[in-house]
Formats: C-alpha cells, sequence, structure tokens
C-alpha cells in the first residue's frame, strides 16, 4: 500500500483534478487534502457533513511572577517568537511561534508552561471503503506546516492506498506534504513558467529521494515538445499528457472530476496508478 502525494510548483496546473481522478479511480482507500490555505478536493468527491476535529499547536504561557526577565528564553528562540523588553517577562508572538518547546526547556526559573492555540479544522468523512481527510488553515494563521503535520499522523491510522492533493509551490508546506509519501507525481503545462516551477520541484523530490513522475495538463496549448525534452534532460518519466477539453473545463467548473466525463482522463489515472505499482512493487 502507498501514499501518493500530488504536487505542482505552481498553481492552476489541475493538480486538484489529477488527484480528484486519482482518488475516484480506487475501489477504497483514503483522499486527502493537504492544500490547507485553500482546500477544494472535497468539492470535487462531492464530500457532505464531515467530522470536524479543532487542532491545536503548543505554545509558551508565561508566568509573570516567576520571570527574572533575564531573556535566556528569547535569545534560544530561533524564530524570534520572543520578544524581550528590559528585565519584563517576554511577549509571545503565536504567529511566530512554533511551538518547538525551548523556550520552556532553557528557562532557569521554570516560569514557562505549554499552553495552546488554535490553527485550524481537521474534517474527516467515511463513505462506504473510502475516507476523506481535510485540514482547513485558521485565517491569518501564517504557518500551515503544523496543520499539516497533524493531518498527515490523522492519515496514518486510516485506510491505504491514500492519495493527496499537496499545496502548490516548492516551500515547506509542500515539502511537509510530500516527505511521507512513497511516490510524488508533478503536475506541469508546457509553458516556460510552467517548466521553471517544474525544475524547483523535482529539485525538491529529489533531495527528499522520492520517486516522481510527471503529468503534462493541457499538453497542446503551449510548447510539448520543449517540454518533453526538459521532462528528458531531467529523467523524469512523463506518466499522462492530457489535451485542453472544453467539457472537462466545464464539467470542473461545476464541481465534477475529469474522471467522471472523460474517456482520456480515465485511461490517464489508470496508467498512473499501475506504474506508481510497478515502481513500487
Amino acid at each position: 500500500m502507498f501514499r501518493l502525494t500530488v504536487a505542482s510548483g505552481k498553481g492552476g496546473t489541475g493538480k486538484t483534478c489529477i488527484a480528484a481522478s486519482l482518488a475516484l479511480s480506487l475501489s477504497k482507500g483514503t483522499a486527502i487534502d493537504l492544500d490547507v490555505d485553500e482546500p477544494d478536493l472535497g468539492l470535487v468527491l462531492q464530500i457532505k457533513n464531515p467530522k470536524k476535529e479543532n487542532v491545536y499547536k503548543v505554545v509558551p504561557q508565561i508566568e509573570a511572577a516567576r520571570c527574572k526577565g533575564c531573556g535566556v528564553c528569547a535569545d534560544n528562540c530561533a524564530f524570534g517568537a520572543l520578544n524581550q523588553f528590559g528585565t519584563h517577562a517576554p511577549v509571545v508572538n503565536m504567529q511566530l511561534c512554533h511551538g518547538c518547546g525551548v523556550c520552556e526547556l532553557v528557562c532557569p526559573q521554570k516560569a514557562i508552561k505549554d499552553s495552546k492555540a488554535s490553527i485550524g479544522i481537521m474534517n474527516i468523512k467515511n463513505q462506504e471503503s473510502f475516507w476523506f481527510l481535510e485540514g482547513i488553515l485558521d485565517i491569518g494563521e501564517p504557518n500551515p506546516v503544523p496543520l499539516i503535520h497533524a493531518v498527515l499522523k490523522k492519515a496514518d491510522s486510516l485506510p491505504f492506498p491514500q492519495i493527496v492533493d499537496g499545496p502548490p509551490g516548492n516551500a515547506c508546506p509542500m515539502v511537509a506534504a510530500v516527505e511521507q509519501s512513497n511516490f510524488v507525481i508533478l503536475v506541469t503545462e508546457p509553458t516556460p513558467f510552467g517548466l521553471s516551477d517544474l525544475a524547483l520541484a523535482t529539485e525538491t523530490v529529489r533531495e527528499l529521494h522520492i520517486p516522481a513522475g510527471v503529468v503534462i495538463n493541457r499538453s497542446d496549448l503551449g510548447n510539448i515538445e520543449e517540454a518533453e525534452i526538459f521532462c528528458k534532460n531531467l529523467a523524469l518519466p512523463i506518466l499522462a499528457r492530457l489535451p485542453f477539453s472544453k467539457e472537462v473545463a466545464r464539467a470542473y467548473a461545476k464541481g465534477i472530476a475529469p474522471i467522471l466525463i472523460d474517456k482520456q482522463w480515465q485511461e490517464a489515472a489508470s496508467d498512473i496508478l499501475n506504474h506508481v505499482k510497478e515502481v513500487l512493487s
């Protein structure tokens, strides 16, 4: 059994279309949305009335009466989340805090205790033999990584195989989403922007030593030859070439996954899953 993450170096390449189509081609397993800033996989999969769970991160609570204002905690905070003013107790910036616990560990007065702050919610739903799980980040919360980690921890207890709709880009959220994957699908488009971001995404997954393949979406709207040469030079297998389709676009605008209305998408999803199983066997 495997965890397959669909990622992209940029938004708008069709990542969620691919993830939804792969999830719907499985008879059992779990679909996971880790695009916690803008999750919409559940819309395409027609998920209704999921169970909600609040997610919190650990943050420091400083006992002012015990604190001597020595500043050791602020000096040791790698994220600048503790602001020391004179000999007063430090002020905690909850948005910068990563909940690592170093401040509590180094405090000589033992004036820092664990507290918690909300970072978002998890939605979970079981539909017959299939599960759905997503994270939704609180508005204004700048760091999605703790929520992504919480969702993946929950996912470990759910059935495999698992299809993950990852966050776009190549920064910390993408790394957090793919680092526990067995295989990564990189969705791109045959444009200069798409290929530039594909190069960055490829570098990321190779640093993590995770096998990957490419899906070229809207393959007829750009320079497909350049895209194919690009992938060949990077030794990236192309798992599918999907041309632009007005019917697919209209269906997706209504929240309908491409695999439900397009034979080429059905064949592509089957080919992708067969390739992943072969690589991981």
